[in-house]
């Protein structure tokens, strides 16, 4: 249900957000006159609405999405980092006590592997959406 909310409120925000487009926009004939050729221009009414334009679109689209993602994965990698210290501190305190079983051990090992495994991907996913 609450999933269904955020789709429907992105939906919602992402039709806000173009309906400056249907004002700006709008088919010309393009070549010569009569030729029935037409493209899609922009009219803006003052000289300075051009660059105001490119620089809204190029902070709403790329520019602040990719800060967000940046965080995010920033937010995650630091978590997947804190736990792998976390799950490390755990195995060498189970090693250094005498009556651990081994195959308590080994469950111990298997997962600090595992959240290495998330870590690398993490970074990696981060290095490649960032760059």
């Amino acid at each position: 249900r609450k999933d269904r909310l955020y789709v429907i409120f992105s939906w919602i925000l992402s039709l806000l957000f173009s309906i400056p487009q249907m004002f700006i926009f709008s088919l010309r004939e393009v070549g010569s006159a009569g030729s029935g050729v037409y493209d899609c221009w922009g009219d803006f009414v003052k000289p300075w609405g051009a660059k105001a334009y490119i620089t809204w679109i190029s902070l709403t689209i790329y520019i602040i999405p990719v800060a967000i993602l940046s965080i995010c994965y920033g937010l995650i990698s630091f978590k997947i980092w804190q736990n792998f210290k976390l799950k490390t501190r755990r195995e060498q305190c189970i090693n250094l006590t005498p009556k651990t079983t081994k195959s308590n051990t080994l469950a111990r090992v298997s997962s600090v592997k595992l959240i290495s495994k998330a870590k690398i991907t993490t970074v990696k996913m981060t290095f490649v959406i960032v760059v």
